[in-house]
């Protein structure tokens, strides 16, 4: 009777090994879908906004916006669409002041020039005609040079202007000496 008991027991012992066995494979799916659930839903925000940072970086400027949580996450790129907007705002301002600045420099009979002293950064339509040329890259192919000091007569008498004005270079020469008239 002791024999009957103890397969008995064991069969017993069996069953609550696999009810053990069940629940705690039970448990342990459940905690990979519920990892799974919340890699994904911390992942897929910052995967998105991270594409979205590069897309923005490499000049695309057309990047829908997608509000995912309004957790931390939720913040940082109801941020970042909102430094994209006032960026794009920013460049549209630039662009029509540079626009306008422009315009005033057109308006001039003058040839008028910026220049760092070595690079042209901007000119008139006055340059553009005195050089026969349309645009600065134009006159950069037409010359070979990003400067106009080296249309400069090398040649010419003293007085005119040069690259170099004895220990000055050309613009700081202008600067320095802007009171003086030229014939």
């Amino acid at each position: 009777e002791l024999i009957g008991q103890g397969d008995s027991l064991v069969v017993k012992i069996k069953d609550q090994f696999k009810y053990i066995l069940m629940i705690s494979l039970l448990f342990l799916l459940g905690n990979v879908l519920i990892y799974v659930l919340l890699i994904k839903k911390i992942n897929q925000p910052i995967e998105f906004l991270t594409k979205a940072i590069r897309q923005f970086q490499h000049g695309n400027r057309d990047i829908e916006n997608k509000i995912f949580y309004r957790d931390e996450i939720g913040k940082m790129s109801r941020d970042f669409f909102s430094m994209q907007n006032k960026i794009l705002n920013q460049t549209k301002d630039l662009n029509k002041q540079k626009q306008f600045t422009q315009t005033l420099l057109d308006s001039q009979e003058q040839l008028i020039i910026t220049t760092d002293g070595t690079t042209i950064l901007n000119v008139n339509e006055t340059f553009n005609s005195f050089f026969e040329v349309d645009s600065i890259e134009d006159f950069i192919n037409k010359y070979n040079s990003t400067c106009i000091c080296n249309t400069f007569n090398k040649d010419a008498p003293d007085g005119y202007l040069q690259t170099n004005m004895g220990q000055e270079g050309w613009i700081d020469y202008i600067i320095s000496n802007s009171f003086i008239t030229t014939h």
